[in-house]
């Protein structure tokens, strides 16, 4: 504060942290209020930056799409080479995908990768590319982004995020058995509720392709290892259905059963029941 006020005025201070904090106490009209009110004075650019930058945020959160963009764009219009201009950038491209505009986003964000390829927002943006491609349909063009993000990733997960993307982009593709291994992968690379999700999908493709014997397994470590009964019972259910595919119907009756205990103790404890 001293080096931004040499002359101790700490009042503006306070006023763009009380603005903020409004904004974060989801207080949006007030929040919006002090935000235009400050913009009325005589800023310092790093201040005003700061603010134009949050007032756009707000307004996205509201809804307003096209007042936030516009806002987004007088920011990267005003400071080009400023942390707040990508920043920007990259908010126009959450808006566009906010609203369901999947190509316009696409081009948006590949203007962030494009202008600020080692920024942060560079980072989630090209994950918010293999998204959308895989989207409408560019299942090859995701996967070969997934498999770029792959060779960076140094996190597992990181690592376990992407490979769930790419698994679905084998999916789509049509390569279940890819698809499977890919979602194995994504499971060791990670654990908890993300694992046994990724297990899920891993068993559903075996299903999808015909095998449901190699599902079992897969099911199976779900079974052993799930805790939470929205997770474990549906498990169950499936891995019922694949040992009664595969003949093993003493089996398939214990994960039955077993599976309907949790119903029945959800019940009576007044837990969700599926």
């Amino acid at each position: 504060l001293t080096r931004r006020y040499p002359d101790g005025d700490c009042r503006l201070e306070a006023e763009v942290l009380l603005s903020e904090s409004l904004a974060a106490a989801g207080k949006s009209d007030q929040a919006l209020t002090h935000f235009e009110r400050l913009l009325r004075q005589d800023l310092p650019p790093e201040v005003e930056r700061r603010i134009r930058l949050r007032l756009a945020k707000e307004l996205k959160a509201r809804g307003r799409f096209a007042e936030a963009r516009a806002a987004f764009l007088e920011i990267k219009a005003r400071w080009p080479k400023s942390q707040e201009a990508v920043e920007a950038y990259f908010q126009i491209a959450e808006a566009f995908r906010a609203e369901g505009n999947k190509l316009a986003a696409i081009e948006a964000y590949r203007g962030v990768v494009a202008d600020a390829p080692d920024s942060p927002q560079a980072r989630l943006a090209r994950l918010r590319l293999a998204e959308l491609y895989r989207r409408v349909g560019l299942a090859d063009l995701a996967a070969a982004l997934y498999e770029k993000m792959l060779r960076e990733a140094r996190e597992g997960c990181q690592k376990a995020e992407l490979l769930l993307g790419l698994g679905e982009c084998y999916w789509q593709k049509g390569n279940l058995q890819k698809a499977q291994l890919t979602f194995e992968r994504a499971a060791a690379a990670t654990s908890g509720q993300t694992a046994w999700a990724a297990l899920r999908r891993a068993a559903e493709a075996a299903v999808a392709d015909g095998r449901p014997g190699d599902a079992i397994p897969l099911l199976q470590r779900v079974a052993d290892q799930a805790t939470d009964p929205e997770v474990l019972e549906p498990a169950l259910v499936a891995l019922g259905d694949c040992l009664r595919k595969v003949g093993r119907l003493e089996e398939a009756v214990a994960a039955f059963e077993r599976a309907a205990s949790l119903k029945t103790k959800q019940a009576s404890q007044g837990g969700k029941v599926n």
